[in-house]
């Protein structure tokens, strides 16, 4: 999709998650509605029943947009993570939007839950920011059993982590790093780019150039990149004993 085209888009939706983040995210305190003004409280009503009767709208836009909007995939990593930071309002919003007592203070509800019927059996929780999924089906003593070996590991390596980094393994002159990082997250993006630039004794690219290519998958800047979720790339590199100790002192990893 043309960038500029993309950029409008984006920004009309990151307009409505910015709104989101400054009014409904702070309003989960107990205190934190009644602290309101009653014009701030019925501005915020009103902003929720607009957002509220276009959501759906957005949802059947956003769908024809990645089946048709020849995005690349680095924009869809960015418009799928912002979607999904908007969608996990829509239960305040429901809630808000359907409010029609202005003079009492309501309590937003703390979970939400939508059961799958059609793609899965299977129920989404949302807890404030923690979104959970409730799977139906016991888990078989096999299936708990991998389950706690790949826990253990994922414990015992994070110990000598220091995030967005980590070691996938550590022997035989085969050291494999890894790195974890959302597109939006600016600051850790920078320190990405940077941390890579230093190990390979390169110059450091802007940030707009450095994302464009690693977007397109592959290898790039010595690593080999992949999408992991909405808006999320991991990165990863084999790399020799002789500059192992070098690599782990720059990603901070002891």
């Amino acid at each position: 999709m043309d960038n500029k085209l993309f950029e409008t888009i984006y920004g009309s939706l990151k307009k409505r998650v910015d709104w989101c983040d400054e009014k409904l995210k702070p309003l989960h305190g107990n205190d934190s509605i009644q602290n309101l003004s009653v014009k701030e409280f019925s501005d915020i009503i009103v902003r929720a029943t607009s957002y509220m009767s276009e959501m759906d709208k957005i949802y059947t836009e956003i769908n024809h947009i990645y089946g048709m909007g020849n995005l690349t995939v680095c924009q869809q990593s960015k418009l799928m993570s912002m979607m999904n930071r908007f969608t996990s309002y829509r239960s305040d919003i429901k809630y808000l939007a359907g409010y029609n007592n202005i003079k009492s203070t309501p309590k937003l509800p703390e979970k939400s839950e939508y059961k799958l019927t059609a793609l899965a059996d299977v129920t989404l929780v949302r807890y404030g920011d923690i979104c959970k999924i409730k799977v139906k089906e016991e888990k078989s003593k096999e299936a708990d059993s991998e389950l706690n070996d790949a826990l253990k590991q994922t414990l015992i390596t994070a110990i000598n982590n220091k995030q967005p980094y980590n070691i996938v393994n550590e022997a035989d002159d085969v050291n494999v790093l890894e790195v974890r990082f959302d597109v939006d997250d600016v600051s850790t993006v920078d320190q990405v780019n940077k941390d890579i630039a230093n190990l390979m004794g390169e110059k450091k690219p802007k940030r707009k150039n450095f994302l464009k290519q690693i977007c397109k998958l592959g290898e790039h800047y010595k690593l080999n990149w992949d999408v992991e979720g909405p808006g999320k790339m991991v990165g990863r590199i084999k790399l020799t004993n002789k500059i192992w100790p070098r690599a782990k002192e720059l990603a901070g990893i002891h």
